[in-house]
């Protein structure tokens, strides 16, 4: 019931043992698009746990507004990454253009055409293309997302991004042009190629690329295949990134994220067939059941694909997200 530990609370679903594993495949399988929701969880003392995997849980909250703090979750800093300089910049997490820090409640659209209005003519920008969707959803993720599993609420963002772009249409000054497009998730790769096609047409109609412009993708290798590989090729894209994680089995299967090695290698050649020069991936360290021989094999053959840049992010533990 609801009490001040868990403001919001809309509902809650009492289960006899549960494990954490099959609560977030009950929660990932769904016909459409799940609203918005954060999840929080308490741990019933007294149930066996049957091995050092199952986690009982009895008694899950559907909540509605996730802004609380869990302050009981200790976080461990590193001597060695402050010692290489990893945590010397405090730099914002970049997923919106204007940022998180400059929306409130006196936003409206007349303060953000006005934002639009403020590109003097002639200049570059960067633009930012979000599809919040995913087939799976991945456990460690904190990304603005939502699983489907189908194609309808996809559909329906697509046409509204139209609708959107063509708004800056109205507002922008001429001969803005393109530095850097990025698309980015959720799983961008959900969209069919004939949608690919159809925004990146919408996009370039308003903003065009400008000379040396670099247009990024993130792609799931477990979500794309040759023709919607073509149709981003097609769109001009020429840097891929690719969400890897970790190549480890066990870590894959504790994150929820399955991804054979020889998936990602296959799709990092499809990408390289189709002429695009840069390769980026994401790796991720921190995560459950990782060691240093487990990093160190995952690694190796992370290098074996010849990325051009790879991004190295810490697991950040925020289950009231």
């Amino acid at each position: 019931r609801p009490d001040h530990r868990l403001p919001g609370l809309k509902a809650a679903v009492v289960f006899d043992r549960i494990e954490f594993g099959q609560f977030i495949g009950f929660t990932a399988r769904a016909d459409g698009a799940v609203p918005d929701r954060a999840i929080a969880t308490i741990r019933v003392p007294d149930l066996e746990v049957v091995n050092r995997h199952s986690w009982p849980f009895g008694l899950i909250c559907v909540k509605a507004d996730s802004k609380y703090s869990n302050k009981d979750i200790p976080m461990t800093v590193h001597s060695q990454l402050t010692r290489l300089g990893l945590f010397d910049a405090r730099v914002p997490r970049y997923t919106s253009y204007p940022t998180a820090p400059q929306f409130g409640g006196g936003v409206g659209p007349d303060l953000f055409a006005d934002w639009i209005r403020s590109v003097p003519a002639g200049s570059e920008i960067s633009l930012y293309l979000h599809v919040p969707f995913c087939r799976r959803l991945c456990w460690f993720c904190a990304c603005r997302t939502q699983g489907t599993q189908s194609d309808k609420p996809v559909q329906a963002y697509a046409a509204m991004l139209q609708q959107e772009i063509a708004l800056l249409k109205a507002h922008l000054a001429p001969g803005v042009r393109l530095s850097r497009l990025h698309w980015g998730g959720g799983t961008p790769t959900m969209l069919s190629p004939d949608l690919t096609r159809e925004l990146a047409e919408a996009i370039f109609a308003v903003v065009p690329m400008g000379e040396g412009a670099e247009f990024s993708v993130e792609i799931d290798p477990m979500e794309v295949d040759a023709a919607r590989l073509d149709a981003l090729a097609a769109a001009g894209m020429n840097r891929a990134s690719i969400g890897v994680q970790d190549f480890d089995p066990q870590i894959q299967a504790a994150i929820g994220r399955e991804q054979p090695f020889e998936v990602t290698q296959s799709v990092a050649r499809m990408i390289r067939e189709r002429g695009v020069q840069s390769l980026n991936a994401d790796i991720l360290y921190g995560l459950p059941l990782q060691n240093p021989v487990r990093i160190a094999d995952s690694v190796q053959k992370l290098l074996a694909l010849s990325p051009d840049r790879v991004a190295l992010y810490g697991y950040a533990h925020v289950p009231w997200m």
